[in-house]
This record gives structure tokens, C-alpha cells and sequence, in this order.
């Protein structure tokens, strides 16, 4: 039901043959003309529910390494547990990666590395990453290709990115699957895939140790509880004695930047 009330002694502002309703809409109520300046009127639509829709997931990227000449990486952020996350991602398709903990760090390391590209977060204590952008520019002109990362949407945008030199912006939490595509853009990278025997029978090892379900559910107790401190320093724990546990990392990825809903969902039980 929708209200429409006059403000004013000069009514609406248009005469009452002026108001009308969708063929599929019931009566006005009361029936129009006006019988007072100020009067209210109300009529009802019959619409029809929406469906619920869900944004589709985009697949992961299955790849392998890419062509052609090796490039570098440098990572930018003063969250440990951020510049570990991309070198452990990165480091085995190929790239030569270093990280840097803060702008005037990688300002230090960029004459001598000569990054192709670097990954620069913008809230950092010391100089934040558009000042950071803005200084790269002006040492390394057009050819450095610069990417942006953020987590704090309300305090930086693209286009601060953008306007302080920035060729791209990737938002944290990140896809994998933006994160290839952004490389494969900015660098102009041909990917290499798995063979089609690799994807439908992995060699996964068996060798290497893993976290236990007991251990699983002892992060799932204090995700649950909300013990955010306690979860870290299990996942601390955890990662020293099973460092080739690749869940460990996405768990403390999720950990790090309070995405508990997500860490909860990944531990649940399937």
C-alpha cells in the first residue's frame, strides 16, 4: 500500500485529475477529488514476489605457471599474514616475489629489484599507498604497473587508486580468479594449465602432515564462541607444526581479516 499525503493548503502541486493508477492497482481510497487540502489517499499494488538470486561464484582458475620471461613481484603491506598470503600464492606459478612491510621499505627496494609489477596496499601507518603510488610514479614513470588493495571501502576507492597512478584496484577479501586476471592484464601473461589427466586424478601427497579433525574442531569451538584471540594463536600453533597444511593459510587469512562467517563455513562440517 502506498500513502500519498498533501503537505499544504496548495495540496500536491498538481490538480487531482492529475494523479492516476496502474490499470492493475485497486481504487483510490479515499476516492479522488480531494475533500480537503492535506488529505490522505492510499492505494494497493499486486506485485509479484521476486526470486531470490544469487550471484554466481566465479570458478577458480586452474593454472600452472605462464610463458615467457620471468617477472617480478613486489607485495606491499604492513599485515604479515597479507604478504604471505599473495607470496604463497604466487611464488609457485613462477614469479620472483619480495615483500615489503612498508611504503619507505619498497621505495628502498625498487632501484635494485626493478619489479614488473607491484601489489601496494593503501592503509599502511608509516605512508599510506596512494602517497606510496604517487612516489613510484614519479621514479618509475608509466612502465611499473601498479595494483591497489584495500579492505576499508569507505575510507579509499578506485578512483583515489586511479588519480594517484594506480592501474588497477583489487578489493580484500580477493578471488583468486580476479587476482589471475589482473596479472594476466596488467602483464600481459599467457597462462599455463594443468593437463587434463593432472585435474581428473591429482597426486595429492601423502606424505606431508596435516591438521587433525580434532585440531579442526578446536578452531571451529573458538570461531564459534567469538574468541578471535584464542583462534589466532591455535592457528599460530597449528602452522608451525603443519607449515605444508595449505588450509592452515586460508584459514589464517580468514582470521586475520575477521572474515569468521567464512572461516566458520570452511570448517563446518560437510
Amino acid at each position: 500500500t502506498l500513502t500519498i499525503t498533501s503537505p499544504s493548503e496548495s495540496g500536491m502541486g498538481v490538480p487531482p485529475t492529475g494523479i492516476s493508477i496502474p490499470p492493475l492497482g485497486t481504487g483510490v481510497t479515499p476516492p479522488i477529488p480531494f475533500s480537503a487540502p492535506g488529505s490522505t489517499f492510499s492505494f494497493t499494488l499486486p506485485l509479484e514476489p521476486l526470486a531470490a538470486v544469487s550471484a554466481p561464484s566465479a570458478p577458480a582458475l586452474a593454472v600452472t605457471g605462464y610463458t615467457g620471461p620471468r617477472r617480478r613481484l613486489l607485495v606491499v603491506d604492513d599485515i604479515a599474514v597479507n604478504r604471505t598470503l599473495l607470496v604463497d600464492l604466487l611464488t609457485p606459478l613462477g614469479f620472483e616475489i619480495i615483500a615489503a612491510s612498508s611504503g619507505r621499505q619498497a621505495l628502498a627496494y625498487v632501484p635494485q629489484f626493478a619489479p614488473h609489477l607491484i601489489f601496494l596496499d593503501l592503509r599502511m601507518p608509516d605512508m599510506d599507498g596512494l602517497t606510496l603510488a604517487k612516489e613510484l610514479r614519479s621514479l618509475r614513470g608509466g612502465a611499473l604497473k601498479l595494483i591497489a588493495m584495500s579492505a576499508s571501502v569507505l575510507a579509499f576507492n578506485r578512483d583515489d587508486a586511479f588519480a594517484a597512478g594506480c592501474d588497477d584496484f583489487l578489493p580484500k577479501p580477493f578471488r583468486e580468479s580476479d587476482l589471475v586476471a589482473q596479472l594476466a592484464l596488467h602483464l600481459d601473461l599467457t597462462w599455463t594449465h594443468p593437463e587434463p589427466s593432472e585435474i581428473s586424478n591429482p597426486q595429492t601427497p601423502t606424505s606431508a602432515p596435516r591438521a587433525t579433525p580434532a585440531d579442526l574442531a578446536r578452531l571451529l569451538a573458538a570461531a564459534d564462541h567469538g574468541e578471535l584471540s584464542a583462534l589466532r594463536r591455535l592457528l599460530a600453533d597449528l602452522r608451525a607444526r603443519f607449515p605444508q597444511d595449505p588450509h592452515l593459510l586460508e584459514l589464517d587469512h580468514l582470521a586475520q581479516s575477521y572474515q569468521l562467517d567464512q572461516l566458520r563455513s570452511f570448517l563446518s562440517p560437510k
